[in-house]
């Protein structure tokens, strides 16, 4: 009976202090999140040069796309939804940060000018210049930047709420974790602006560094799951943010390199400008 006694008492102690703890629970919590969504960093490289090659040139804003879908194993965790995206689709693609346009237009125009061209101006698009604009140019150079995702975090509940009696023994959690990249496609091009013809081409591929992405989110009780679920989905885009962030800013650092090693620069930029004017003449333009 005694034995009996000291065992009832135990549990009883027991039930209380879940209980208890159960009672002070705030609901489920973030305990890892990585990569930080930090904002990325653009620097603008400067120049006071000006152009001394006579070379009249506009620069098209640069263009290409994001492909960032990331998709949740929805197999162990019922809720998940199966596919979101991270960042607002326009048009069909995910479009880069205006600062990330902004910036790189500045230093590409900045490393011309270093260079010796005279750039006349910037657009938005080819399809947005004008006849005049098109004819009073030599060149026209057009950056492209594209980013492929590589590597697609799931996530999954390794863990699981034990019960006795109806009270909860543990905290659940769900995790999200694996590393993302990116492909990255550069290309610099310079045509004739009136009959879009090619003039200079170069392209370039890398793999940005892996970015390990991981998220943890624990819970007290089966109540609180499908809120857990959800918090781990957000977490879970912010951290794949602070991925692109980071593929972000080797895309532009990388671009700045294309540009300052291999933009024409004295007699082969002159040649280009002898061959675009010859073009517009057999066009009569």
């Amino acid at each position: 009976m005694r034995v009996m006694y000291k065992y009832f008492l135990f549990l009883a102690s027991f039930i209380v202090s879940t209980l208890l703890l159960s009672s002070c629970s705030t609901g489920p919590k973030v305990v890892k999140l990585s990569p930080s969504p930090t904002p990325p960093t653009f620097k603008v490289v400067s120049s006071n040069l000006k152009g001394n090659l006579n070379i009249r040139m506009a620069i098209i804003k640069p263009g290409g796309e994001v492909k960032a879908l990331s998709f949740a194993n929805a197999g162990k965790i019922s809720m998940l939804p199966i596919q979101y995206q991270i960042q607002t689709v326009k048009n069909g693609k995910i479009e880069f940060p205006d600062l990330f346009q902004e910036n790189l237009l500045k230093s590409i125009e900045s490393i011309a000018m270093k260079k010796g061209y005279n750039v006349v101006g910037a657009f938005d698009s080819w399809e947005v210049m004008t006849y005049g604009d098109k004819k009073r140019v030599e060149i026209a150079l057009i950056p492209r930047i594209s980013l492929f995702e590589i590597g697609s975090p799931s996530c999954n509940s390794p863990g699981k709420i034990l019960n006795a009696l109806g009270m909860p023994l543990g905290e659940g959690k769900i995790v999200c974790a694996d590393d993302v990249r990116y492909k990255c496609e550069l290309v610099l091009e310079m045509i004739e602006p009136l009959t879009r013809e090619k003039l200079f081409i170069k392209s370039f591929e890398f793999l940005t560094k892996p970015q390990h992405v991981d998220v943890e989110v624990k819970y007290s009780s089966d109540e609180e799951k499908f809120e857990a679920q959800n918090l781990a989905i957000n977490k879970l885009k912010e951290a794949e943010q602070g991925a692109l962030n980071r593929a972000l800013e080797e895309a532009y650092n990388k671009y700045i390199e294309l540009v300052e090693k291999y933009l024409p620069e004295g007699e082969e930029a002159k040649s280009l400008a002898k061959q675009a004017l010859q073009l517009k003449k057999e066009k009569r333009y």
